[in-house]
């Protein structure tokens, strides 16, 4: 065969029917396919073909070209084995960073078992310097107690220690005026806060019962009026209107009457004293009933007899104060 399919002498027609241009196309298409594989060798293969196509051809430009994409192919893959390298190098130093992690999580555990010791030791120390220093309380409040005792008993010691002077017992004496103890009639001495204790106490119950009394008068007087029916007493009520905070207190009235007038129910509130105030609960309802707003819940089932019930509105229509006079026996 004489054809030259190099310089494209083909007169019998035996060569394929595409010129080199076609044909050096081809190997670039091989070449970048195989690079792009991972073929190297191949695509360097096709790539050193198409450099000897194009000298034969005089493209010397295209040659020099083709030929630095071997080189370039060398280089790079010299650079991707310099960089699989140093990523082991840094992957090694990966592992070396956790190791030295997890001694200092190690290290730390250690130091928290430390400082809980350390908090625990504080503690107990804590403990045993409050106890220490309760007991010294404790301990100095006794011998103060004892000490005390020690000298109300020499205040009250033996006659014959303090002497008498024409039937006077100085010892009862001094016990009475400077140290202001008394003595009842078993011969119990009481301090100043026991004498005012019981002061109290008997006060509140005069009050309590000057306020029965009171209560009692005011029962008889509205049972003998004729132009009102008593319905009940102490009987508790809730206000359906709030106050000027918002809150409706419960109150317990004293008596509660209906005016056979009009069928509307007035409050009666009883005081022993003029000197007697109201209660938070009390100023409330007169505060409500006042501004005309007099209606409340029944809390109580005291008043079924006359037809209301547990829950049921009442219509207040006055509030009123009676303050009772009492005599001289029941306020003593």
């Amino acid at each position: 065969m004489s054809n030259d399919p190099i310089n494209l002498n083909d007169p019998t027609g035996e060569w394929p029917d595409w010129d080199l241009d076609d044909f050096q196309g081809a190997l670039d298409v091989v070449s970048m396919v195989a690079g792009s594989v991972g073929l190297y060798h191949i695509a360097a293969a096709a790539t050193a073909v198409n450099v000897i196509v194009s000298v034969s051809r005089g493209n010397y430009q295209d040659a020099l070209i083709r030929a630095s994409y071997i080189a370039g192919g060398a280089v790079a893959g010299k650079i991707i084995g310099k960089v699989a390298q140093a990523s082991q190098k840094v992957a090694k130093a990966v592992q070396k960073v956790q190791q030295v992690q997890q001694k200092v999580v190690q290290k730390m555990g250690k130091v928290g078992k430390v400082l809980t010791n350390a908090d625990k030791a504080i503690g107990k120390g804590i403990n045993k310097a409050a106890g220490a220093v309760g007991g010294a309380m404790k301990s100095a409040i006794s011998k103060a107690s004892g000490a005390t005792k020690q000298l109300i008993t020499k205040v009250k010691g033996p006659k014959s220690n303090l002497g008498e002077t024409k039937g006077t017992n100085k010892a009862s004496d001094l016990n009475k005026s400077n140290n202001n103890v008394s003595e009842n009639g078993t011969g119990e001495t009481k301090t100043p806060a026991q004498q005012l204790k019981e002061k109290k106490a008997a006060t509140f119950e005069q009050s309590k019962q000057n306020g029965a009394e009171a209560h009692q008068k005011t029962t008889d007087q509205l049972k003998g009026n004729p132009d009102e029916q008593l319905i009940g007493e102490e009987i508790k009520l809730k206000p359906k209107t709030a106050n000027a905070n918002g809150e409706t207190p419960a109150t317990r009235a004293d008596h509660i009457v209906i005016d056979k007038a009009d069928g509307k129910a007035i409050i009666y509130e009883t005081k022993s004293s003029t000197t007697a105030p109201l209660s938070s609960g009390q100023k409330n309802a007169a505060d409500i009933v006042k501004r005309g707003d007099g209606l409340f819940e029944i809390r109580s089932d005291k008043l079924k007899a006359f037809g209301y019930n547990k829950g049921d509105v009442l219509e207040v229509k006055e509030y009123r104060v009676l303050y009772q006079k009492l005599d001289a026996a029941s306020k003593k």
